[in-house]
């Protein structure tokens, strides 16, 4: 059985509350039956973020106690604060909106957790300290450097942004706006650094346990790109059959021109393919497969190829 919950949640930023439905499961069976289960939490890529922000704390500044007490938290926790285990699929989502950069300007200052969906079901989830400010850095990088996200850039560039839509899925909590409403002191440079990096800190986290929960098809990589890992683009992501048919018939019958196949002989001077390789190019070179037919008998012999034939 299943029950809907309504959660709205409250951005100071921009005085607007934001509807967020959640479905929560019950269910008897065990946790590796129930499509929505807890992921795997022990993210190790996620500590340098963490080992970082302790390793540059001073004892002396105003917010070491308030980064510090956010930190204990172990990232198990910090999923249930934000009863992110209740969040719903992307597909699912009835706050999906159709994008529009006036549109991205009600997220301004807002961190957390998004997501982009096209209308084959197919989804990104992403996370920022400001997501209107990633929305709008996505729709210009899509044509200008489609190599940061791959995957998602092509898929918009294949299909438009008029059939694309986007959504919140969840607001992480703005630990700038969060620390001055509490303390009310104006804090030093250092200090408004850190308490960004602990805003994208713990919206990494709920970036990672998203990634796990609901594996997005869009996504470069299953790893969130930041806490030392760099986004390799599309680098190991295997094609479907599909692909590479339609990639084979796109290219067949191409011509080179002169610049280009002097290029890649320049590229391939000195080299020395292996014998596994020379086999192989043997093999696609055979020449032409002839037969020969005894005229007394009828008898036909097969030949791979015309000199093997006259032998």
């Amino acid at each position: 059985s299943e029950t809907i919950i309504d959660c709205k949640r409250y951005s100071p930023t921009n005085k607007i509350h934001y509807l967020i439905k959640f479905k929560r499961f019950y269910s008897s069976s065990s946790s590796s039956d129930n499509p929505f289960m807890t992921p795997n939490l022990n993210s190790s890529h996620l500590e340098s973020v963490r080992s970082n922000l302790l390793y540059k704390l001073d004892n002396e500044s105003q917010v070491h106690l308030y980064i510090s007490d956010r930190l204990q938290l172990s990232r198990s926790s910090l999923i249930h604060e934000f009863n992110a285990n209740l969040v719903i699929s992307p597909l699912l989502n009835n706050s999906l909106e159709q994008f529009s950069l006036d549109r991205c300007k009600d997220f301004n200052g807002m961190p957390g957790v998004y997501c982009i969906v096209g209308n084959d079901e197919q989804f990104y989830i992403g996370s920022s300290r400001s997501i209107g400010t990633r929305l709008r850095n996505h729709y210009y990088h899509s044509s200008i450097a489609p190599n940061r996200h791959p995957v998602l850039y092509n898929y918009i560039n294949k299909y438009g942004w008029s059939s694309i839509k986007v959504g919140v899925i969840i607001v992480s909590i703005n630990h700038l706006h969060r620390y001055l409403e509490l303390h009310r002191i104006n804090p030093s440079m250092t200090d408004l650094k850190l308490l960004g990096t602990l805003t994208m800190y713990e919206s990494l986290c709920l970036e990672q346990y998203f990634l796990d929960k609901f594996q997005p098809g869009l996504n470069s990589q299953e790893l969130v790109a930041k806490g030392g890992l760099p986004n390799r683009g599309s680098l190991g992501i295997p094609w479907s059959q599909y692909k590479r048919d339609a990639y084979s018939l796109s290219t067949r019958g191409r011509q080179f021109s002169a610049f280009h196949i002097e290029r890649l002989s320049a590229a391939q001077k000195g080299k020395r393919p292996s014998q596994e390789t020379r086999e192989k190019m043997s093999g696609s070179h055979g020449g032409v497969k002839i037969y020969s037919v005894n005229v007394t008998t009828g008898d036909k012999t097969f030949f791979d190829t015309k000199s093997a034939a006259c032998l």
